[in-house]
């Protein structure tokens, strides 16, 4: 059976205002930082209204103060999480062991001074919660109904303790539902901030993925334990953040919604310590609360569904402050001071009063980083307590959140994180990630050509600034011309399908990515089997055959007989083959040939091969017996070519007395005796 393990949280009265940092995930006291939450992101309640006579307003009262602290969770967007009122409940005193989630305002039990304790039990191996029960301090003063000068307000406290009973533990940024102490007469706690809603969101995702930012804070170049990282959007809105968790200094942020977002770093300080945070951050170690409070830089993004890690460390600097601010701003309106200063959009006539106190002098610089809010040069002094007025400007429109306080004495800095806090105003839409076109798909291309990709972009919100960014996804292609512009290029150096993928990024967070194929092919190769020949039979005859390749592609060759007699060629995988012919007739060749992809069409050339020549028939005619001196006549006109070719004629004596021969060269020669 799993051993149940007890945690307690609490909230306190306001008493510091201590620096800043984010929220923190209630975890298992375990070096494995095994987050506790409810598995399958569903918890149920039940509640007592019954409350003693520190409690002002009617149980109804009370009541709609429960109900409405649960609502305020449940009604963030894009979580997982269920909340169900299962009704009121007779118990009055907490039980661990009933697995019954109870809110109670009659326990007897002391809680050393804070305002309300959520005590949960839950499974060591998977920090799964078996039980919780929230339970006030009878011994402090509440309102439900009203609020009231000296009386906290029972539906922020309730707000803070049910964050805890849903896995979160408290933060150190000044605005945010989850810090640890409260003031009285104030409701502001009540309302979430970024901060909160990001560590809702990354304990019981949703179904739209939100991003992460991660990194390491190291000084000296040694990790940092216990430094606090926040982070602001684009507007200087406190967003969310963490604590370095180990002796690396890693920290992460996660429930950020996708967007540009700077990072700063302080040390832990003020109420907030390793007694004080709960969960395993009590036993990994001691602290580094020496190093200069750096403040927020960069410009990173983070997307969708993935952690955006910082490429370099954060480097802080060894260093103690002169500066320690806690209670140091108010309004001067009255002289009200208090840990965070709350206006609603749109207020006119307002001065933000910064207090000589805790370091703070009369040369002290004031700023809060970002848009929408902005402090003016006049300043307006005060003596009782001393202190100086800076005139607040922002309008009806600014958006609501948390920002940064910025205080410097030279290089001197500290930062009361979520120390202004805008109520009301217009909460910005969410970002609409942009729709890309890689365009249309290219096909028949050659080599050697220039290809131009041509991509385009459409964003619904305006004013975004769209970045294109070109990679191949498939293919070896060469080098890509403008990769980071909407219309690269490249030179088509290789054959295939290659496949490129454009992503647009609008800055703030969003992107998409669109595919194109570019098909790059092949130029089959051109055949000529040469000029024709005439030839006669016997002889050695060579073939003159060439090939051409648009590609420049090296070429095979392929020699065939078409028609005649049977022939071997010398080497018919070559340009140039011979043979010779033995018999006369037509014979016709085909020359194919291939550049390892493609073959080209057959040519043809044609050797017509004659006959061997004969050799002529001689005739000398009959033999003639002559006396006397008469003329005698040799007769050849009998001779003959089998060829038909004509003959030529030549009479020579071979034995006999020495005659003069007449016509010695004609078919018919003569000659007289003597």
């Amino acid at each position: 059976m799993n051993r149940a393990l007890l945690i307690a949280i609490l909230l306190l009265p306001a008493v510091l205002a201590p620096s800043t940092f984010a929220w923190v995930p209630s975890t298992v006291e375990s070096a494995t930082l095994l987050q506790t939450k409810w598995a399958g992101s569903a918890v149920s309640f039940r509640y007592n209204p019954n409350h003693g006579s520190n409690i002002t307003g009617s149980n109804t009262d009370v009541q709609n103060a429960v109900l409405n602290a649960f609502a305020h969770w449940q009604e963030v967007s894009n979580t997982s999480l269920t909340i169900t009122n299962a009704g009121t409940t007779a118990a009055t005193t907490r039980n661990s062991s009933d697995h019954v989630n109870s809110v109670l305002f009659q326990d007897p039990a002391s809680l050393g001074g804070a305002l309300a304790i959520t005590f949960t039990s839950f499974n060591p191996t998977n920090g799964n919660f078996a039980d919780a029960d929230i339970v006030f301090d009878m011994s402090l003063q509440f309102s439900a109904d009203i609020l009231t000068s000296g009386r906290f307000d029972l539906e922020s406290v309730l707000t803070h303790e049910v964050g805890h009973l849903l896995g979160l533990d408290h933060t150190d940024i000044l605005s945010a539902t989850m810090y640890q102490s409260t003031p009285s007469a104030a409701d502001a706690q009540r309302t979430l901030s970024a901060d909160d809603i990001a560590g809702l969101r990354a304990t019981y995702p949703g179904g739209t993925a939100t991003g992460a930012l991660s990194g390491r804070v190291t000084k000296g170049g040694v990790g940092v334990l216990g430094a606090a990282v926040f982070v602001l959007d684009s507007r200087g809105i406190v967003s969310g953040g963490g604590l370095t968790t180990d002796s690396q200094g890693n920290f992460a942020i996660r429930g950020l919604e996708p967007g540009t977002y700077s990072v700063g770093v302080e040390p832990l300080d003020g109420p907030m310590t390793q007694g004080n945070l709960g969960g395993f951050f009590r036993v990994i170690g001691t602290f580094d609360d020496v190093f200069i409070t750096k403040e927020p830089s960069g410009s990173f993004v983070v997307t969708a569904g993935s952690t955006t890690t910082l490429p370099t460390p954060i480097a802080v600097t060894a260093g103690t402050s002169g500066l320690n601010p806690t209670n140091v701003i108010g309004l001067a309106t009255g002289l009200t001071i208090g840990s965070v200063v709350t206006l609603d959009a749109g207020t006119s006539g307002a001065q933000l009063a910064l207090y000589e106190l805790d370091g703070v002098t009369s040369t002290t610089q004031i700023s809060i980083p970002g848009t929408q809010v902005s402090l003016g040069s006049v300043v307006t002094r005060h003596t009782s307590p001393a202190s100086r007025g800076f005139p607040i400007t922002f309008s009806p429109t600014t958006a609501p959140g948390g920002r940064c306080v910025v205080l410097k004495n030279g290089t001197d800095v500290a930062i009361l994180v979520g120390g202004f806090d805008v109520t009301g105003g217009q909460v910005a839409p969410p970002n609409t990630p942009p729709t890309a076109n890689a365009g249309t798909d290219q096909t028949d291309l050659v080599l050697g050509a220039t290809v131009n990709l041509a991509g385009s972009a459409t964003d619904p919100d305006v004013g975004n600034t769209l970045t294109y960014s070109w990679t191949p996804t498939l293919g070896a292609f060469g080098t890509l011309s403008g990769a980071d512009t909407r219309t690269p290029s490249f030179t088509a150096n290789a054959r295939g399908t290659f496949t490129f993928t454009l992503t647009v990024s609008d800055g703030a967070g969003g992107s998409g990515s669109d595919t194109v194929n570019v098909t790059v092919v092949n130029r089959a190769p051109t055949a000529s089997a040469g000029s024709p020949q005439t030839v006669t039979a016997g002889n050695l005859v060579t073939l003159t055959g060439s090939g051409s390749d648009l590609d420049n592609d090296s070429l095979t060759y392929s020699w065939s007989l078409a028609s005649g007699p049977p022939v071997s060629l010398s080497n018919a995988a070559v340009f140039n083959p011979t043979f010779t012919p033995l018999l006369a007739g037509t014979y016709v060749f085909d020359l194919i040939v291939s550049d390892g992809l493609a073959s080209s069409f057959a040519s043809s050339v044609t050797i017509t091969v004659n006959p061997a020549n004969q050799a002529p028939v001689a005739r000398a005619g009959s033999d003639q017996t002559q006396t006397g001196s008469a003329a005698v006549t040799l007769d050849g006109q009998s001779s003959s070519d089998p060829d038909g070719t004509p003959i030529t004629y030549l009479w020579e004596r071979l034995s006999g007395p020495v005659v003069s021969l007449t016509g010695a060269t004609s078919a018919l020669a003569s000659f007289t005796p003597s």
